[in-house]
């Protein structure tokens, strides 16, 4: 958008910020645009750097140097401490710590921690993260060799600091040392970045039917012979080391049993020895990024999520081959899988992790942004950056309204997959116009332009029929506000938002042109 239409706007939300319980617009600066969010349980999102995360982690990496690639720099070592080849080993000479040269906590904030212990050959580590006072972080304790994460809260404001002994004399190493800050929030809005480029993210509820969505050792997974769980500290989609090898040494399955119904099954897997799999039955080629029947998407470092529709009592199922044969073989090797998913609904939604039980997150709903100073009831401009999430014969509106139904205008997804733009005022529409966008999936730059005898549809930088020419706009201050609904909450809005525009005057057919060009 040009900066000169940006000046005009009196409503401007783009994914930029937002505030538990808000999703910010720029413009106005006072708030007065910002629309009231809730949702009222977690949800994750893909990050800036493509990485699966729980929206309540709301600070990037905040430890320096955790893998110690870059030798001592930001840590200061005690006694028996030494850095090298990437991690941080303690030789139990002596009962020293290791500590970042910087502070990393804030007094009473809520964070997560991760590590990983290596190379203990007997006995157990005891270490423990915080002062070196009563006021530990996390007390010491027994751990082995694996993978570590905490969540605690900080008593002060201090640097990161871990003392170490072992129960036996033995050495050992800690790296991928991570600290990042979260919350409890639950209505927190979600910028996600699937596409590379952020928008905002509102999605219906769903639920994972899948009780254990990333630990494949429990009893939950049946496993055919020749079929094995193998290590568990390996980089998910997340960023974590918690993806799990997959070992198989013919083509067995490992498959889930669950009610007989109509799911969306989804995983993320990543190849190993093994690149093409049958997931329900589908073929799917990681080699050609192909899912036939289904979907699916490269998320880096050679993860892919894949997806199908699936009717019966196994909606979870994934035999591994060797070639694009998928047939029967003796073959040994493995692959890795994260995220398991299983949804009574006709699409994947982002990742709804589980431990132990099914797990349901709540439908996004912002709304109520704007007030009659801000909107021209008489003349102006609603503009959308938008995608739908899934053709599912849902209606999906955005509205200019007062809550009624006898003055409104929306943007409207609608149940048979035609794109709608109406406006109604007293009681009467003025404009009703249905069209077909080449693809509801893909972003696109919708305006709706409105006033007395001249009402104007621009899409992607082309006007969208003729100008209409008769027709009577609301009354002065009758409208006073913005929803990602329709104008009686129902019927809420399911896809992505990079940009929602009001003017408060129409524009000419050259700004509309400009506004709306991809």
């Amino acid at each position: 958008m040009a900066d000169n239409l940006l000046d005009k706007a009196s409503i401007l939300l783009t994914p930029t910020a937002y505030n538990d319980g808000s999703m910010l617009s720029v413009k106005p600066e006072n708030g007065d645009g910002d629309f009231t969010f809730s949702r009222g349980s977690a949800a994750t999102r893909v990050n800036a750097q493509g990485l699966v995360e729980n929206v309540q982690i709301i600070s990037s990496e905040l430890v320096s140097n955790g893998d110690f690639s870059q030798g001592g720099q930001d840590w200061t070592l005690g006694t028996g401490w030494s850095i090298g080849d990437g991690k941080v080993t303690f030789n139990d000479s002596s009962n020293g710590d290791i500590r970042t040269s910087n502070s990393v906590f804030t007094i009473n904030k809520k964070y997560k921690i991760q590590l990983t212990v290596g190379g203990l050959t007997s006995g157990t580590a005891f270490f423990g993260i915080g002062d070196s006072s009563a006021a530990n972080l996390v007390t010491y304790d027994n751990y082995d060799n694996g993978d570590y994460s905490f969540e605690v809260v900080a008593p002060n404001g201090l640097e990161l600091r871990i003392y170490a002994t072992t129960s036996s004399g033995s050495s050992f190493f800690i790296t991928n040392i991570s600290v990042k800050e979260i919350t409890d929030d639950t209505d927190l809005p979600r910028i996600d970045y699937t596409d590379g480029c952020g928008s905002w993210l509102l999605e219906g509820q769903s639920t994972n039917l899948i009780t254990y969505s990333s630990d494949y050792s429990q009893s939950f997974y049946i496993k055919d012979s020749g079929v094995s769980v193998g290590t568990t500290n390996n980089t998910s989609p997340s960023g974590d080391l918690n993806a799990t090898q997959i070992n198989v040494t013919d083509n067995g399955r490992i498959y889930a049993n669950i009610s007989s119904l109509t799911y969306y099954s989804s995983v993320f897997i990543k190849a190993g020895t093994f690149s093409h799999f049958k997931f329900l039955g589908y073929n799917v080629d990681l080699v050609a990024q192909t899912a036939s029947g289904g979907t699916i998407k490269s998320y880096g470092n050679g993860w892919f999520r894949i997806g199908v529709s699936y009717t019966g009592n196994r909606p979870f199922q994934i035999q591994a081959y060797p070639d694009a044969t998928y047939s029967n073989h003796s073959t040994s090797g493995s692959y890795y899988i994260w995220g398991a998913q299983v949804e009574q609904q006709s699409y994947a939604t982002s990742y709804i992790p589980t431990n132990g039980a099914i797990a349901t997150r709540l439908a996004d709903v912002p709304s109520n942004s704007g007030n009659s100073t801000l909107i021209n009831s008489t003349e102006g401009v609603l503009y959308a950056e938008i995608a739908a999430l899934s053709n599912d014969g849902t209606n999906k509106y955005i509205t200019i309204n007062n809550g009624g139904t006898t003055d409104y205008i929306f943007l409207r997804y609608r149940s048979d997959d035609d794109f709608q733009i109406k406006l109604r005022s007293g009681n009467t529409d003025k404009v009703n116009q249905t069209f077909t966008l080449s693809n509801n999936l893909d972003f696109n730059k919708i305006a709706f332009s409105y006033k007395e005898n001249e009402f104007k549809i621009f899409v992607n930088g082309s006007q969208v029929g003729n100008t209409i020419t008769t027709g009577a706009t609301s009354a002065a201050n009758t409208l006073n506000r913005v929803d990602f609904s329709r104008y009686d909450g129902a019927s809420k809005f399911i896809g992505k938002t990079k940009a929602l525009v009001v003017y408060k005057e129409a524009l000419t057919d050259a700004q509309l042109q400009s506004l709306t060009t991809i």
